[in-house]
């Protein structure tokens, strides 16, 4: 028996995670899955209300696939969380950047530490190779969105001013690294835990 859940697919035994159990919650027809002691660490930035694209293009560098900083940093080299990510949640015309990683209790401490380093040093982190791979991801994505425009509600949805496509030939990596200074750092990011 296999799930999809959070884009990675476990079975009742998965390799990585053989603590983990689903759980029949008697309410839902969908399954649960107990995951031990494991928390949720969320660190939230404080409102923005400009340079939306700029900071989507920021997230994509620091979270999309294993070779993202974040995901380089708590994944790769000491195996801290389970998944991390890090996005934009608009909130009319403001947003904040929300950072959210899953690890074991015992590991919080250091996941937190790990995400603040990473982000008080983003600016000296990104390179021009980190660029180049956002845009050709960018890039693949669009053509991807093109061919199935009917999945595709979210350029209806989202203003012009959040559209990262738009800045793609702006893109340079002392404007980004400007952007990620103003934005991101250990200090700008308010800490939360959740039992899961």
């Amino acid at each position: 028996m296999s799930y999809q859940i959070d884009n990675d697919l476990l079975s009742e035994t998965p390799p990585a995670k053989k603590s983990w159990k689903l759980v029949d919650d008697g309410v839902s027809n969908l399954p649960k899955i107990d995951m031990g002691d494991s928390r949720t660490i969320l660190m939230y930035s404080q409102m923005i209300d400009e340079d939306f694209a700029w900071i989507n293009f920021i997230n994509i560098i620091l979270s999309r696939g294993g070779t993202s900083l974040l995901y380089k940093k708590g994944r790769n080299n000491k195996s801290l969380v389970y998944r991390i990510s890090s996005k934009q949640n608009r909130y009319n015309r403001n947003s904040i950047i929300r950072i959210k990683s899953t690890t074991n209790k015992e590991k919080m401490d250091e996941v937190e530490k790990s995400i603040k380093e990473v982000l008080s040093n983003l600016p000296s982190l990104i390179d021009q190779k980190m660029i180049d791979r956002a845009k050709d991801h960018l890039t693949t994505t669009k053509q991807i969105e093109r061919i199935n425009r009917y999945n595709n509600v979210k350029d209806l949805i989202d203003p012009t001013s959040w559209d990262v496509y738009k800045i793609l030939d702006e893109i340079t990596l002392p404007i980004i690294q400007e952007k990620a200074s103003i934005y991101f750092g250990g200090d700008k990011f308010k800490v939360f835990s959740i039992s899961e």
